[in-house]
């Protein structure tokens, strides 16, 4: 081999090495990352499991009126919040978010429609009377607005006031 040769060699050998060290030090770069970010997102979903009894009154009152024959599979508070949130799970999967004072924020019935009771009669009757076809599976509740899922997985919006807003894909 002459010397040019030996060069492109030892240059070709020292930049694979160069690209094989970058790559691990991405490598390493990311598993500290993850590493770091892991317990962190932990600590930020620190749901606390609590007994049936343990949820406010009105979210129990709540669940008596409008869910009378459901069993209750898990009841757990997130404690890591200054205004902490109650989701209780149903054995048929049904699953409610409650905020602090015990109202409802989310209903969502995974296999099941969401008790009339539940849904203003403003946004049953415009479901009613444009998809008569289909049931509400989840209704969600801020302080102003309602977002409804109906079974066929079209989302519609309302105001506080039961007006129709619009539709979400």
């Amino acid at each position: 081999m002459n010397r040019r040769q030996e060069e492109r060699n030892c240059a070709r050998t020292n930049c694979r090495s160069a690209k094989e060290e970058n790559k691990r030090s991405a490598v390493k770069k990311i598993l500290i990352m993850l590493m770091t970010i892991m317990p962190l997102a932990a600590m930020a979903s620190d749901d606390k499991p609590i007994s049936y009894e343990e949820l406010p009154a009105a979210a129990k009152t709540f669940i008596q009126q409008n869910f009378p024959d459901a069993k209750v599979a898990l009841a757990t508070v997130e404690s890591q919040s200054w205004n902490p949130t109650y989701d209780v799970i149903f054995t048929d999967g049904t699953k409610l978010e409650f905020i602090a004072s015990g109202q409802w924020k989310d209903i969502d019935c995974k296999y099941s429609r969401v008790p009339d009771s539940v849904i203003p009669e403003k946004i049953r009757a415009f479901i009613a009377q444009h998809n008569p076809e289909n049931y509400v599976k989840e209704i969600e509740r801020d302080r102003n607005n309602y977002e409804v899922k109906l079974d066929n997985g079209l989302e519609v919006r309302f105001d506080i006031n039961g007006e129709f807003r619009g539709y979400d894909d």
